[in-house]
């Protein structure tokens, strides 16, 4: 039996969220633990999908990176669902070393609802990744990608490893990866404080601050400033790599028991909501 996947609709301080978020092209989103986050996340993708739409655009390529393999598949699952309760239809793609049992594939594809999802397929190869990158812009599907912030370099260069072997010629295969790379909308970085280095040195987190895309937002609740003779450094108090503030709440402005709501809708997301 197919769960029935309701829209989820954001409590006050994620609709705040949410609307600060569509006021800036990239941001610090400070959020205490357990309120949550990955639903904003949702709803900034679901957001930008409809803008693109609206502008007769491509839908858009997004990315939605975090430091453990498990929580990239939970993040995909939990953001999947809500975007497929908005009738949105995407592709998605799992990239990390990781390789999910198939039943947990089998209950995410029920959990989704085939009529408006595709299969998660789950690679760190760069020339397959280019292929769902190639595939959506071919179908005008929206890619949400989920990524480990190790593997996400593989993301990273993927247009660049586009076959030539699918392409009439090397002017074909160029134009669709400036395609691509037009339509990379959104990175999204979950626990982002793991974006900043030891002692505010730049890491393999910290690169992926630098990916080429139109929006970057950063969520934690736990951000991570350096100070020191490189005053910010690659701390996330650098406004040039991460952007201001633009929305911190604390735990006494959340209503715990909205939160706390039991209802069909709120128990279909996972616990990470």
């Amino acid at each position: 039996m197919v769960p029935r996947l309701e829209l989820i609709k954001p409590r006050k301080h994620q609709k705040e969220s949410i609307k600060a978020i569509s006021e800036n092209a990239k941001g610090q989103i400070i959020l205490p633990t357990g309120t949550g986050k990955t639903l904003v996340e949702a709803e900034t993708i679901a957001e930008n999908i409809k803008e693109n739409l609206r502008l007769g655009k491509h839908p858009g390529i997004y990315l939605v990176l975090s430091p453990r393999i498990i929580l990239t598949f939970q993040l995909l699952l939990d953001i999947g669902k809500q975007i497929a309760g908005r009738k949105i239809k995407c592709l998605y793609l799992n990239v990390n070393s990781g390789e999910f049992r198939s039943r947990e594939f089998e209950q995410i594809q029920v959990e989704l609802g085939f009529e408006y999802t595709e299969p998660i397929k789950s690679t760190t190869d760069a020339s397959e990744i280019a292929k769902q990158m190639k595939a959506a812009i071919e179908l005008g599907l929206p890619l949400i990608i989920g990524s480990t912030y190790h593997s996400a370099d593989q993301v990273s260069i993927a247009p660049n490893c586009l076959s030539i072997d699918d392409f009439e010629d090397d002017d074909a295969k160029e134009e669709m990866k400036s395609m691509i790379e037009d339509t990379l909308d959104t990175i999204i970085y979950d626990e982002a404080q793991y974006t900043v280095g030891s002692n505010g040195g730049e890491n393999d987190f910290a690169k992926t601050a630098r990916f080429g895309y139109k929006h970057k937002y950063f969520f934690t609740a736990t951000p991570k400033h350096t100070t020191g003779a490189n005053d910010a450094g690659n701390g996330m108090n650098n406004e040039d790599i991460f952007g201001k503030e633009i929305i911190r709440k604390t735990p006494r402005e959340i209503n715990w028991f909205e939160l706390q709501d039991n209802g069909d809708a709120v128990n279909l997301i996972a616990d990470s909501f």
